[in-house]
């Protein structure tokens, strides 16, 4: 299953629907498919729908910013699906991306009340959360543990220098004592819609498509 999926939903960051997404991920043979978008679960009705239809299973995640890094939320029921819409709700309540305040922050202007902090904390033990490098890992055991299972997320596309990458943060995940996953970002459903998504990324960088960029497909 592809754990990491951004949909057109992800403003600038994803080129394919969550129809189109499923359609290739059933036909790729995956027996499930998760849609991890920007800030919001916007396309989880239509991922629901698009699942059905050819098969697979729906699985239901965001992605917010913590510090420099995006955090990956995956929920594994129904209470952690209910954990994700109320921490998102108070994310753009308070226009704040960073991710521990959504459970109260000294420096925070309207940080959580104590009763919201520990709710939010009881109902990540059913949400996974994916980091992409091993910098967050420890600050988020302390701020969740036990509540919540911690995993490195490994992302390799062929890409120069992506198979030493994989293997340090496998060699990190042993040394942490956390769980290691195949979780590439996917952006697009098909070949045919990488240069609609090279396109967006230009555009969210403020770039044209002459000047190379790291983040660039």
């Amino acid at each position: 299953a592809s754990l990491r999926t951004h949909s057109h939903f992800s403003f600038l960051r994803g080129a394919s629907s969550p129809e189109e997404l499923a359609a290739r991920a059933a036909g790729l043979g995956h027996t499930a498919l998760c849609l991890t978008d920007t800030n919001g679960i916007y396309g989880a009705v239509r991922l629901q729908q698009a699942c059905r239809a050819v098969g697979i299973k729906p699985l239901i995640g965001t992605q917010v910013r913590l510090d420099d890094e995006w955090v990956t939320l995956i929920s594994r029921n129904a209470t952690g699906y209910v954990t994700m819409n109320r921490l998102l709700t108070r994310l753009h309540e308070r226009e704040e991306p960073r991710f521990p305040s959504l459970f109260g922050d000294a420096s925070a202007q309207d940080p959580a009340s104590p009763a919201e902090s520990a709710e939010a904390l009881r109902g990540l033990a059913h949400c996974f959360l994916l980091l992409p490098s091993p910098r967050n890992v420890r600050p988020l055991q302390e701020l969740l543990a036990p509540s919540c299972e911690v995993v490195l997320a490994l992302d390799h596309q062929r890409r120069p220098g992506d198979g030493r990458r994989a293997r340090r943060l496998q060699g990190a995940a042993r040394e942490l004592g956390v769980a290691a996953a195949v979780a590439p970002e996917v952006h697009y459903a098909v070949a045919d819609d990488y240069r609609t998504f090279d396109v967006m990324t230009c555009t969210r960088l403020g770039i044209t498509v002459f000047d190379p960029h790291p983040e660039r497909p």
